[in-house]
């Protein structure tokens, strides 16, 4: 009897440590390649960031909620191509789930936002990714553009070192 109590013990207190500390879950993305263009003049956008988001996803009593879980950050080089290598992504959550992909961002000032601005588009041939930006013609369009832009608060600055220029760059332009 003895050894039946110590057990159940042992199990219950094993079951609430793993509640409430939760456990690393990890997952493997990429590689993702391709290239960000001018949607007016086809020509490439050097030094454009291209972000790829990673969530997890929770049950809650209210619904599944989303928590950020990783963030890849790539920069386009002098011909508009970038490449996210294969990265893995790690969190320490109580039982949840992955995206199945990575949510992206291209962003570069003077540029629509991907994927939010209407006139963006982007095309996947043999596995290359092209996404187009339209360029902006006013500071007001540019205002609503980098709002569009959002990070979220829990995303390290040293995640995002080119973006968070980028964006102060754009700031500066349109004060």
């Amino acid at each position: 009897m003895k050894n039946i109590v110590i057990t159940v013990l042992l199990i219950s207190f094993i079951v609430v440590a793993v509640g409430f500390t939760g456990f690393r879950v990890t997952k493997v993305y990429g590689p993702y390649s391709g290239r960000v263009l001018s949607s007016e003049t086809e020509k490439p956008i050097a030094g454009a960031v291209v972000l790829a988001k990673v969530y997890t996803f929770h049950p809650s009593f209210g619904g599944n909620v989303r928590y950020y879980a990783s963030i890849y950050e790539a920069e386009t080089d002098t011909d508009g191509r970038f490449l996210i290598p294969e990265f893995i992504a790690a969190k320490r959550k109580k039982p949840s789930w992955w995206e199945i992909s990575p949510e992206f961002r291209v962003f570069y000032p003077g540029y629509g936002v991907y994927p939010f601005h209407p006139k963006v588009s982007s095309t996947i041939t043999k596995g290359q990714w092209t996404i187009k930006l339209p360029p902006l013609s006013d500071k007001k369009e540019r205002h609503k553009n980098l709002m569009s832009l959002f990070l979220e608060p829990e995303i390290p600055n040293s995640k995002i070192t080119k973006t968070l220029k980028l964006i102060e760059h754009e700031k500066r332009q349109i004060e």
